[in-house]
């Protein structure tokens, strides 16, 4: 007879008792209720009070820049405005915003397009400098028309206007601050 290999045997062996134990586990597993544990039980949050309606703004308010359109009656805080030169000064106003809106809307242009640069897979300098000084011009239009602006407007005031004309804090000096209350402005 010949002798069979050991490590046959042995192999056997475990074969057979993994067998066993899979079906003894099996059949426990079988034998447990199929209910899930319970949990603890969680406090539902407390409804949210409802919001208080908006309250209501003026248009001066919601203004980055003082607009005398907005505020025909006052005149940019002016004291003792005659109904010419408010009328003046509504049209200088009007003027104003009609070389303005172009301007604001080419450095938005330009804005949407440097960021359309800057996150590409590959950014080109080249053209994004490019874009930057475009910007940078666009800007400088921007100020200069709000300087020219101004200066038409302080040529119709009387010099005790003037100075309080004067003493108003300038949008135009700080372009990059955003203004309490401006569209966009986050707190």
């Amino acid at each position: 007879m010949k002798s069979k290999n050991p490590f046959r045997i042995l192999f056997l062996i475990i074969s057979i008792i993994s067998l066993i134990a899979i079906q003894a586990y099996s059949q426990e597993e079988e034998s447990k209720p199929s209910v899930a544990p319970a949990r603890p039980a969680v406090e539902q949050p407390a409804p949210m009070p409802p919001l208080p309606p908006p309250q209501a703004t003026t248009p001066a308010d919601t203004r980055e820049h003082r607009n005398l359109l907005d505020r025909p009656d006052k005149g940019c805080d002016v004291p003792d405005l005659t109904q010419e030169q408010k009328e003046k000064m509504r049209k200088i106003d009007l003027d104003h915003m009609a070389n303005i809106t172009p301007l604001k809307n080419q450095l938005l242009e330009q804005r949407a397009h440097l960021n359309v640069l800057l996150t590409g897979k590959q950014v080109n300098m080249t053209e994004v400098n490019k874009t930057a000084e475009a910007m940078g011009t666009t800007i400088a239009q921007i100020l200069k028309t709000d300087i020219v602006k101004d200066q038409a407007i302080r040529a119709i005031l009387t010099d005790e206007q003037r100075i309080i004309f004067d003493s108003h804090p300038k949008p135009f000096l700080h372009p990059f601050k955003k203004q309490k209350n401006a569209p966009g402005h986050e707190e």
